[in-house]
């Protein structure tokens, strides 16, 4: 009688220790699936971010080159108006 008294405790022990693993497991599985939403996230969000810094690279260059081309202009019209002061001087 007294061994299966034993045995039933002893069953009964495993058990809930099989029950708060698979508890435990339940919690880090949650915690392991937020994780990933939350990498998932992350990475659509950096994803986003390099879209945004190509872009921007892509417009500063078009300014730049409109920065060159206005500063040429400006050399030329500056150049002009020398060639017609020295003519009005002449």
């Amino acid at each position: 009688m007294q061994r299966n008294e034993e045995l039933e405790k002893s069953a009964k022990l495993q058990r809930q220790t099989l029950e708060n693993k698979v508890n435990l497991l339940y919690e880090k599985s949650k915690a392991l699936y937020e994780l990933r939403e939350n990498e998932a996230n992350m990475i659509g969000e950096i994803n986003n971010i390099l879209s945004a810094k190509k872009n921007i690279k892509g417009n500063i260059h078009k300014l730049e080159q409109e920065i060159l081309k206005q500063q040429e202009l400006l050399y030329n019209v500056d150049f002009q108006i020398q060639l017609m002061e020295r003519k009005v001087n002449i």
